[in-house]
């Protein structure tokens, strides 16, 4: 699929067809989240069964179609097959369409897109895993600042003070860290700010950053109150819900509905 052949952004006929597109990515980007974190290299071998190790067919691993003609099952060993994985590939297919939808041109969608993507994955890594890989944070900053030319919102003046943003945060942990005998923020949480602040600005960054650390402490204090926390200082992913609010953000960005 060539997305240069596509009519221009803002064609709900091309949202469409760059629907269909982030539905691939989806199902490629549920292959990340299941193997990134064991080690396992996100090319090869193929798609197969982690209980059998049967290679999946390919008329079964058609984003979300396969998972409901198979029923949700393995076909050789009948092993169940996580909700999560239709519910990812629609996702991300939704998001496609919204953010080619909503763009004022090729490239801001494709950027969206992008950012919207890894919001996905680390959101999930996160909560799963608590890990935030820096090689997928790093170059996702560098990216943000690449296309600055091509967001309408964006500006150098906002994006450098994201930066500096997460930077200021970063000190900050490794001061805690340090303090604290290890326990705090790790390195991807500031790198995550990086990403959000380099794409939608300082203060953006600094409004996102407070409305994930209250819903991280609401969290904590849930936990406690129910018992489900094994120790006080048990981890509680903040990339999560800084990934969902930098997500609303993303959109609200691209309707012009926050300056």
């Amino acid at each position: 699929m060539n997305l240069v052949q596509l009519p221009p952004a803002g064609s709900i006929g091309a949202a469409s067809v760059f629907a269909l597109f982030g539905a691939l990515v989806g199902s490629y980007l549920n292959v990340v989240v299941y193997r990134l974190p064991r080690g396992l290299s996100t090319a090869w071998p193929a798609s197969h069964c982690p209980s059998c190790r049967q290679p999946i067919r390919p008329w079964h691993n058609v984003p979300v179609f396969g998972w409901l003609w198979l029923r949700g099952r393995c076909p050789d060993c009948g092993e169940r097959i996580s909700l999560r994985y239709p519910v990812a590939e629609a996702l991300v297919a939704g998001l496609f369409f919204l953010c080619w939808l909503w763009s004022s041109s090729r490239v801001e969608a494709v950027a969206a897109a992008a950012l919207a993507s890894l919001l996905v994955v680390l959101a999930q890594l996160d909560w799963e895993h608590r890990i935030l890989p820096l090689i997928l944070t790093l170059p996702a900053a560098g990216l943000a600042l690449a296309v600055q030319p091509w967001l309408p919102w964006a500006t150098w003046r906002g994006a450098l003070a994201g930066l500096a943003v997460a930077l200021g945060v970063w000190i900050a942990a490794r001061a805690w860290r340090r303090a604290r005998g290890g326990e705090g923020l790790a390195d991807g949480d500031p790198a995550l700010i990086a990403v959000l602040g380099a794409a939608l600005g300082g203060l953006t960054v600094v409004k996102l950053s407070v409305v994930a650390f209250v819903g991280t402490l609401a969290v904590w204090a849930a936990r406690r109150v129910t018992g489900a926390s094994d120790a006080p200082s048990a981890a509680i992913p903040l990339g999560t819900p800084l990934s969902i609010v930098g997500l609303l953000a993303l959109l609200l960005e691209l309707r012009g509905a926050i300056g």
